[in-house]
């Protein structure tokens, strides 16, 4: 009787175990903004039992997506950075429409474009930036990237400023979207793929979540 017992007892301690593995997410995403957001819903979407914690809140009022201006524009920021960030950032405006298409909830969004516009007295900063923004782009993306933008053309292309401005460069493939609409949106998927939501909570380095990953 002692051994069966013990063999119950076992098999009951074991079957918990097992409950317990299967109850913990495979996959812990410690901090809610922009890209754990992200990277949280692909996950759940694929199927994975995936747990998020975020100190701040669920509309995101602590990420640095909150204070940002929504600005997709990989072209004008490659005058201070790297070919490859500005490739790559060419190739995530190629997906943010069907990003934001498979969202619960709706993200305003629109490639019109970027105008970047001087007064007379910083050419020469324009200049510099004209050229730093092309010493990193490549030659097709400097051809069909970057439109000079004088007289008629400025008028015609923003009305509110061709009397104020001589001369922009138009960048016709950016965009923008609005970016605490998507933290809100991202918020609904894994909600809605039952991604386990911890907002709020802080973590500790030396007392990590319980999960595979």
């Amino acid at each position: 009787m002692a051994y069966s017992f013990s063999v119950c007892f076992l098999f009951d301690r074991a079957r918990a175990a097992l409950r317990a593995v299967a109850a913990s997410p495979e996959i812990a995403i410690i901090g809610g903004g922009l890209v754990g957001r992200l990277i949280g819903w692909q996950l759940a979407r694929s199927g994975r039992r995936v747990a998020l914690y975020e100190r701040g809140d669920a509309a995101g009022s602590q990420a640095a997506a909150w204070v940002a201006a929504g600005m997709l524009a990989p072209l004008a920021e490659a005058a201070l950075s790297e070919a490859l960030i500005a490739e790559l950032g060419m190739e995530s405006l190629e997906l943010w429409p069907t990003i934001l298409a498979q969202l619960p909830e709706p993200v305003f969004f629109q490639r019109h474009g970027t105008l970047v516009i001087w007064h007379t007295a910083d050419r020469t900063q324009a200049q510099l930036f004209e050229q730093g923004m092309r010493a990193h782009l490549s030659s097709d993306l400097q051809q069909h990237g970057i439109i000079k933008l004088q007289g008629a053309a400025m008028q015609a292309t923003e009305p509110a400023l061709g009397a104020r401005f001589a001369q922009a460069l138009l960048l016709p493939h950016e965009g923008q979207l609005d970016n605490r609409q998507v933290l809100t949106a991202l918020a609904a998927g894994l909600a809605q793929h039952q991604a386990e939501l911890h907002w709020g909570t802080t973590i500790d380095d030396r007392a990590l979540p319980s999960a595979g990953l």
